[in-house]
């Protein structure tokens, strides 16, 4: 990519520090109990000017219900995005993404879980 009729590459844009955590995807999910729901649980973590910032730890913790994360803490990658799978148990579950970085922010995941 190039600016507009100067055939010069603009500079990258260097991510300033971590302010928000902002979920993605994978909110309202229903899925069997014991099993990864269909979609992961996806955030971003993004600066004062919404751009994504990689590499600041992602603490996942089960708040509601006894479900199973994949991990219990995950990293961003270049677009400031993390993952995890979860499979929940029965009844209504909650997620939590916590980030403790230089401001200390969160997202909530609500899924339920339904006996097979």
């Amino acid at each position: 990519m190039t600016l507009s009729g100067t055939g010069k590459v603009p500079p990258p844009v260097t991510p300033g520090q971590p302010k928000d955590i902002v979920l993605v995807s994978g909110d309202q999910q229903s899925g069997v109990t014991g099993s990864a729901l269909a979609a992961p649980l996806v955030v971003r973590v993004l600066d004062d000017n919404g751009t994504p910032v990689p590499g600041t730890m992602v603490i996942w913790q089960v708040r509601a219900g006894n479900g199973t994360l994949s991990a219990a803490t995950t990293t961003p990658d270049a677009n400031g995005q993390t993952s995890i799978t979860y499979a929940p148990s029965a009844g209504t579950n909650q997620v939590k993404a916590l980030m403790n970085a230089v401001v200390f922010d969160y997202a909530y995941f609500f899924v339920t879980g339904i006996a097979p």
